[in-house]
């Protein structure tokens, strides 16, 4: 069961979302490195800001 309490609502609703790639700077290819980013964020960003299943993108 989720954590998470989802409220319905009468008509459609839309969802934003930004998903970002890292990129290494000299091959241009994806890389690994979300966790160093994630622990460097903000204590006010924690929340908003979330690892994907792979650890080159961020959500």
């Amino acid at each position: 069961m989720s954590p998470y309490t989802f409220a319905s609502s009468p008509g459609p609703t839309l969802g934003v979302e930004l998903e970002l790639n890292l990129v290494d700077a000299q091959t241009l290819a994806l890389r690994s490195g979300v966790v160093p980013i994630l622990e460097s964020l903000p204590p006010e960003l924690h929340g908003s800001v979330k690892p994907e299943l792979f650890q080159c993108y961020l959500e």
